[in-house]
């Protein structure tokens, strides 16, 4: 499990769990994490639905989620990490719609959902993100 102190850690830039068998949700003091330029949680067993906490932390310039077992819906906060430049989600089981608010991710150069349960299509916002050159 990903333990509920780094939340502590608020000072952390770089945090990089990826591959370590990692099991349990993502606990909500993450969001705690307010100087945090990198989260990397891939490729683990990680449950659950993501923390809306985690669109808290402003700073953030790459979130990876990516090969996990995460659930329900895309946080509409992560709107709010206006400098983020990738996103990456894919081969999950998140469910529902690609919140519109993503469209406020300008800065957004990956954005990776594919391969999880999301329903309908690609929100009108999208056309705001001039720097987006992958999206899947």
């Amino acid at each position: 499990e990903i333990p509920r102190e780094f939340g502590l850690l608020r000072k952390l830039e770089f945090l990089n769990l990826s591959g370590n068998k990692l099991n349990g949700q993502i606990p909500t003091e993450i969001g705690l994490m307010v100087e945090a330029r990198r989260l990397q949680l891939q490729e683990n067993t990680i449950t659950g639905q993501i923390p809306t906490e985690i669109g808290r932390l402003s700073t953030l310039r790459l979130l990876d989620l990516r090969d996990n077992q995460i659930e329900g819906p895309i946080p509409t906060e992560f709107g709010g990490l206006t400098l983020l430049s990738r996103l990456l989600l894919s081969n999950n089981q998140l469910a529902g719609t690609i919140p519109p608010d993503l469209g406020r991710l300008v800065l957004v150069r990956e954005l990776f959902l594919q391969d999880n349960k999301l329903t309908g299509g690609v929100p009108e916002t999208f056309r705001s993100l001039g720097r987006l050159g992958n999206l899947r």
